[in-house]
């Protein structure tokens, strides 16, 4: 499996980034040639960007704890929050994919273990401040529904526990208020939409384009991104060893502002 390092970015400038907190912008992005895991490694800092999995048997996985012995961590950094415990290894990628692993490692390593993520309700009300609120709200139900799924649940109860999670986790209380006002604005805003059907995951890729979930997804991003890059940075100047495992993307697109911040060192 080809490893993508550090290198690919050379030939892109730190004047090239966007102009918020000096991102590497998505066009840009969707220049690069790229391949995951990308690995990022500045002085204390590692970055493991993956290309998401619940597989145990996927091979960036095996390359993940291999960097996890070499690097002998001292705080990790988890995307999407920190995971549930898991009975065993196997059970923590199946049910939580690599940040179940890390919280895996963690465990059993006495890792201090920590959410790069901005608080969700914060997050939400920034994104419903620059699109419509109930767009805002359509694209959590429908993120939420795109997700692994316990497959003994009805596709009505999974419905009604995606938009009960938006209530609850990006406290948005506002329209669609049942599930059938948000599958009515789903069908009416996206041709595709079929209510019960398969979410397309390609409307929640921030580096593409066509439907507004696209455009929230970006912002979203974007938001996520100027959120992570200070975190990241205080603990690496903690002289702590800080191990860091979050989708590609983002490594990616945050590798000029922590390059210009800790230097260029791999």
């Amino acid at each position: 499996m080809a490893v993508c390092r550090v290198c690919v970015l050379g030939c892109l400038t730190s004047a090239s980034a966007v102009s918020q907190c000096d991102l590497l912008s998505w066009d840009e992005y969707n220049r690069v040639h790229h391949s995951f895991p990308y690995i990022l490694r500045l002085g204390s800092l590692l970055m493991f960007g993956s290309r998401h999995t619940n597989d145990p048997g996927d091979p960036q996985l095996a390359e993940l704890e291999r960097l996890w012995r070499e690097f002998r961590p001292q705080v990790a950094f988890s995307e999407g929050g920190i995971r549930p415990r898991a009975a065993d290894h196997d059970q923590a990628i199946r049910r939580y994919g690599e940040p179940g692993l890390l919280r895996f490692l963690s465990d059993r390593d006495q890792v201090a273990l920590r959410n790069v993520e901005p608080p969700e309700m914060q997050e939400a009300a920034a994104m419903a401040a620059r699109f419509p609120p109930e767009r805002v709200k359509l694209f959590y139900y429908l993120r939420h529904l795109s997700s692994p799924a316990d497959e003994s649940a009805s596709s009505d109860t999974r419905r009604a526990s995606a938009l009960n999670s938006v209530r609850q986790r990006q406290q948005l209380a506002g329209p669609p208020r049942s599930v059938d006002e948000a599958d009515g604005l789903a069908a009416a805003l996206l041709p595709r939409f079929m209510p019960g059907h398969e979410i397309p995951h390609e409307w929640f890729d921030p580096a593409r384009t066509g439907t507004f979930l696209n455009e929230v997804a970006r912002a979203s991003s974007e938001y996520r991104n100027c959120h992570i890059i200070p975190l990241l940075l205080e603990a690496a100047r903690s002289g702590k060893r800080v191990f860091v495992v979050i989708g590609g993307s983002h490594v990616i697109v945050q590798e000029p502002a922590l390059r210009s911040a800790l230097g260029s060192r791999q």
